[in-house]
């Protein structure tokens, strides 16, 4: 509320919009792989999802929070633009600035599949990729 304004002109509302998800990986291929189904995973029911098709997807970026904002942001442009739903993804290709992998899964179909939120963006805010002792540990937060 502004104070010294005679009129209110609007009411802000405290909303979160955001989940944060954390993933654990042995091994950074593990990770990509386990962060790319969560997201699918909080996106569709995939246990209703069969993996007869299949898809490669690769992501590029500079750093490997980069990279991992990136590639979610590519597997959710895949839901988007094509509804292709992975159940099982495969890292094929890991550098520390680029992740190719297969995806194995189908189009989603309204009625066959269980939706259960839509996630709009995959967004910086506290982002992280790092190594915790032997494995590796992803901090992921979306816009809902």
């Amino acid at each position: 509320m502004f104070s010294g304004v005679a009129e209110r002109l609007f009411e802000e509302i405290d909303h979160t919009a955001d989940l944060t998800f954390v993933v654990h990986g042995a091994d950074l291929s593990e990770l990509f792989s386990r962060c790319g189904r969560a997201l699918f995973a909080l996106m569709v029911d995939v246990g209703g999802v069969s993996p007869h098709e299949q898809r490669t997807i690769h992501a590029c970026g500079d750093t490997l929070t980069e990279l991992m904002h990136e590639w979610l942001s590519r597997l959710l442009e895949l839901f988007f633009c094509d509804g292709f739903v992975a159940r099982e993804i495969t890292v094929s290709k890991l550098a520390a600035t680029a992740v190719e992998a297969d995806l194995r899964g189908e189009v989603f179909e309204r009625g066959r599949h269980v939706y259960l939120r839509e996630i709009k963006a995959v967004t910086y805010h506290a982002l992280d990729v790092s190594r915790e002792g032997e494995s590796w540990r992803a901090r992921v937060t979306v816009d809902v």
